[in-house]
């Protein structure tokens, strides 16, 4: 068993070896788009709508990608993206506020932030945001979300991310977390079962 253990972690951890970068491909078919009085919502199968109140309510991927042992992520960069032809005419629907589920909402209704909506700037300003790494029973895993949307909210102009080539670049944590480590064939599988980069 032992044996076997330690062959399932020098297969996931041999392609690290000899580099501080991992090269990650992300690829997004076009979405669902459901449009109800005048405003659009963006559905994504494996992606999360987030955003704060008033504010366009765009998709998140949330990434995953397995690091070498104590090691953490130190910047991530974007090395190349496609999208798909620009859509023309489309106001994304607001985000509404967050209310407790034991709190009975009656006569809300969210109010459009006009700075956003009539702004020529893109939003979000940026495609990868939320960078951080966690452990999860002593191996790093860096995170960070993926906005596939390139709004122009005062044009109602929307490019969707197609494909995307990313640089992840790690160094090493200032606190170890071997005390930490299991390397079960369950932990094994339930990392293998997060993570964008199995292979």
């Amino acid at each position: 068993m032992k044996k076997q253990i330690f062959i399932l972690v020098a297969f996931m951890f041999c392609g690290f070896l000899f580099s501080d970068v991992i090269v990650q491909d992300y690829h997004f078919e076009f979405p669902e788009l459901n449009t109800e009085n005048g405003f659009t919502e963006i559905i994504y199968e494996n992606c999360y709508n987030s955003g704060e109140e008033g504010n366009p309510l765009l998709p998140y991927y949330g990434a995953d990608v397995l690091l070498p042992q104590n090691q953490q992520i130190k910047k991530v960069r974007i090395i190349s993206q496609n999208y798909y032809s620009t859509q023309n005419d489309i106001t994304i629907k607001p985000a509404s506020k967050q209310f407790p589920i034991s709190q009975k909402i009656e006569n809300y209704e969210v109010t459009p932030n006009k700075a956003v909506y009539n702004s020529l700037s893109r939003f979000p300003e940026k495609t990868v945001n939320n960078v951080s790494t966690n452990f999860l029973s002593g191996h790093s895993i860096g995170s960070f979300s993926i906005c596939p949307v390139n709004y122009i909210p005062g044009k109602k102009q929307i490019a969707f991310l197609k494909d995307i080539k990313i640089e992840i670049t790690y160094e090493t944590s200032a606190i170890s977390k071997e005390h930490f480590l299991k390397n079960s064939i369950y932990i094994q599988k339930r990392i293998t079962s997060i993570i964008d980069n199995p292979n």
